[in-house]
């Protein structure tokens, strides 16, 4: 998280909020993205996903799994039209171990590309997010 908040290649625009609705406005990626949180950390796909959708990710699910990965893999449908964009954006961060192409297991999720959270971006949450982050009297 503390990464890719910091990255402006990364966080590519933060979205404008409707004060009347409180919605998104002008969505960037129509690509739809499920999150799975295979950890045992609560609360990772809802963090990530909230994060996800200010900048324009169209997130459709938020869920947990009992599959425990080690690493983070993000499989997406190749085939999905709405992705291209989004998959080249996430080809330049991540190394090709993490993308998986896989239209099968996408649409078993009823999206077109899936976050699959792993221990490894777990522990990067709790040592930058929850642990270490300096406080304001820490100067």
């Amino acid at each position: 998280y503390y990464f890719f908040l910091q990255d402006e290649t990364v966080l590519w625009r933060e979205q404008k909020f409707n004060p009347k609705n409180f919605v998104l406005v002008e969505p960037v990626f129509n690509c739809p993205v499920a999150i799975i949180n295979t950890t045992t950390e609560t609360g990772l796909a809802t963090s990530l996903a909230n994060m996800l959708e200010k900048s324009a990710f169209s997130i459709i699910k938020r869920d947990s799994n009992a599959d425990s990965l080690e690493r983070t893999k993000i499989v997406y449908n190749a085939n999905e039209p709405s992705c291209t964009y989004l998959i080249d954006k996430l080809n330049k961060v991540f190394p090709p171990s993490v993308l998986i192409a896989d239209e099968t297991e996408a649409l078993n999720h009823r999206a077109a590309l899936v976050i699959y959270i792993g221990q490894d971006l777990a522990n990067l949450y709790n040592f930058f997010v929850s642990k270490n982050l300096p406080s304001t009297s820490d100067k």
